[in-house]
């Protein structure tokens, strides 16, 4: 069994773990511990531009040999369009870097292969994602449109192609951009952020106060350790201030793991001792953390967060068929774990895994 922090940086690769700790960290001193004392206020807001500088730089914190086998698996092995959104992740956009080129490339073979199938929806919505994750909405929007007219009841696509078209637009919701984050609420209710960004739309239009109350909501039905927690925090603590009120007893954190505060950072000598890995140990380094991870689950299986990192993993690895099997198998043995069974059907919504 590989040592545990091993196991941390797979699920960080599929998940953007360290991307959160980045966010936690980065909110923090713009919310002032916005769970204790919401009306302070937020010095520095996360608009989608800073956003997307954030995931850049969080993006230097990956191992190259991790990242390179990311995309290797992501492109080798048969897969529904691609392994899913989050094998792109670390590609975000960022200073030259041998990454960054093996991200470009994956995207142009995706391309290559809708031009030879332009009824792929689900392809183009993941070219959205990919141009929209390294930094590139204006070349997300035309994919996102693709999608969202050849998957008219994906969700998925709606919010992605909302998104793009608010970052092509400084973070102001446009009418266009909110009817499709409404379609995507109307198709799942449980898009959070098809609701985050309808809330946006609320809060910029003056009516704080109502975009206030379902952020709260939304803060309360998301659990804590969510990525974009801070990001949705920082948004209360403005408003809050705004409209000169005290939130805090409104604020409950909902029960979840507390993983990511605990990950250990991975120094220079650790990252550096990974890229000077050959291709053939980088993916049996690979193997092993994901059957260590797979054989751990199998002994102890109540663990909602573990299931999520195991199908996250497979996903990277463009193992899909092998991840369904994995939803399916968790959603089995956590039957009983309601609030688990959710976080896991949370994260293969999120990966696109049916």
């Amino acid at each position: 069994m590989l040592p545990q922090w091993i196991l941390l940086l797979l699920s960080g690769v599929a998940a953007g773990a360290l991307l959160t700790l980045a966010w936690q960290r980065y909110s923090r001193s713009s919310a002032n511990g916005v769970h204790s004392e919401v009306s302070a206020s937020a010095t520095h807001i996360l608009d989608p531009k800073r956003l997307y500088r954030l995931k850049s730089i969080a993006v230097l914190l990956f191992s190259l040999a991790v990242l390179a086998i990311a995309i290797g698996y992501g492109n080798s092995r048969s897969v529904p369009p691609l392994a899913g959104p989050q094998s792109l992740a670390p590609g975000t956009a960022g200073p030259v870097d041998p990454s960054i080129a093996d991200v470009e490339t994956m995207i142009e073979r995706l391309e290559a292969r809708l031009e030879r199938n332009p009824e792929d929806g689900e392809g183009f919505r993941m070219l959205g994602w990919a141009y929209l994750m390294t930094d590139r909405p204006a070349d997300a929007v035309m994919p996102y449109r693709k999608a969202v007219a050849l998957l008219p009841g994906d969700a998925t696509a709606h919010t992605g192609y909302g998104e793009a078209l608010t970052a092509m637009n400084d973070g102001m919701v446009s009418d266009e951009a909110l009817r499709h984050f409404k379609q995507a609420r109307e198709i799942d209710q449980s898009d959070v952020r098809a609701r985050y960004f309808i809330a946006k739309s609320d809060y910029q239009k003056g009516r704080k106060r109502q975009a206030l109350d379902e952020w709260i909501v939304l803060a309360n039905e998301t659990l804590a350790d969510a990525a974009w927690q801070s990001e949705l925090s920082v948004d209360i603590a403005k408003a809050a201030s705004e409209l000169d009120v005290d939130v805090s007893d409104r604020l409950v954190r909902t029960a979840g793991t507390e993983a990511n505060s605990t990950m250990p950072v991975l120094d220079q000598d650790t990252i550096d001792a990974a890229s000077r890995l050959s291709q053939q140990e980088q993916e049996a380094m690979v193997d092993r953390m994901v059957e260590g991870l797979a054989v751990r689950l199998s002994q102890n299986p109540n663990d909602p967060e573990g299931w999520s990192r195991l199908i996250r993993s497979r996903m990277v690895r463009g193992e899909y068929d092998q991840a369904v099997q994995d939803l399916a198998t968790a959603r089995s043995v956590l039957a009983r774990n309601s609030a688990g069974v959710a976080r896991v059907n949370a994260t293969a919504r999120e990966l696109g895994v049916r």
